[in-house]
């Protein structure tokens, strides 16, 4: 069994496009998920639950964002006997018969642990910023489709499908990110653990994103809440040592200085600020966590 969870933020607008096309996947072993964050309306759910009679609504009560709504989600999936976990933002509609190529991927390439369909830009069939920087890289959509399957390093969390043996292993998300870097967190212990990781270039979905965001203020907030994660992720890295993973992230902020000679001193210093109050008041949970992801093999 097949089960598509789906995490809702203030996101009701997007969510009949992608109901309306995430079942047209080639499979009619699925079940589907909703899960929301303590946000949707009695009439949204009312309205949703009329239309798509076959999705279960679960409200959590509070904003758990993208990482615990869906570890909510997949300890439900994983007790009801899913062999495959689907991770969905609702900012995402579908191609006909999206998932049968990763299936069938997950029966050819059993050391495969999670793969994702390839990404394309929300409006329209050209390939998205994502794909062009981490897939294509200078090569054609054509060229990339005779691979089938390219390994990476990471796939993108708008569309993940996961394999139950791989959350039985490392769990799920790690709740010491607030946001962004969840996936990049979560490939990289499967990695670890022995899976490989990879996109279907076969299959095809369409997201927005929130980095389409026109907003100056939310796309400020944004970059900070990214940046703090990148520095999470930099120094909880199990490749390397604790001391050796502080030095990487003194290089990081050492190549972030263009952003106060560019004009943006008030930005660094926000960032300088935030990283320094996760680091002083969350410095045992980091510590343990890159101690505890040295252990995964």
């Amino acid at each position: 069994m097949i089960y598509f969870i789906i995490v809702c933020y203030q996101s009701e607008r997007w969510l009949d496009r992608c109901l309306a096309t995430v079942f047209d996947c080639g499979s009619s072993d699925v079940s589907c998920l909703l899960i929301d964050n303590a946000a949707m309306t009695v009439a949204d759910i009312l309205a949703l639950q009329k239309r798509y009679p076959g999705v279960r609504y679960i409200r959590t009560g509070s904003n758990l964002n993208y990482g615990g709504g869906n570890n909510l989600g997949i300890e439900i999936a994983l007790s009801e006997g899913a062999e495959f976990i689907s991770l969905i933002n609702p900012d995402t509609w579908f191609e006909p018969d999206w998932l049968s190529p990763l299936i069938e991927a997950f029966k050819e390439y059993p050391n495969f642990g999670i793969l994702s369909p390839f990404q394309l830009q929300y409006n329209n069939h050209e390939p998205a910023l994502w794909s062009v920087g981490n897939i294509l890289r200078g090569r054609s959509l054509k060229e990339v489709r005779k691979e089938s399957l390219v390994e990476l390093p990471f796939t993108e969390g708008s569309c993940m499908v996961i394999r139950r043996s791989v959350l039985e292993k490392i769990g799920g998300f790690d709740p010491i990110y607030d946001m962004y870097y969840e996936e990049i967190d979560l490939c990289r212990r499967a990695r670890r653990a022995g899976f490989r990781v990879g996109i279907v270039t076969t299959a095809f979905y369409h997201h927005f994103g929130s980095g389409n965001t026109t907003d100056i203020i939310q796309q400020q907030q944004r970059n900070i809440t990214i940046d703090k994660s990148q520095f999470i992720s930099i120094l909880t890295c199990p490749e390397y040592s604790w001391r050796y993973n502080h030095l990487r992230v003194l290089y990081w902020l050492l190549r972030r200085v263009g952003q106060w000679l560019t004009g943006q001193r008030p930005y660094f210093l926000h960032l300088l600020k935030s990283i320094r109050h996760k680091y002083e008041e969350d410095y045992s949970m980091l510590y343990h966590k890159w101690q505890r992801d040295r252990l995964i093999a």
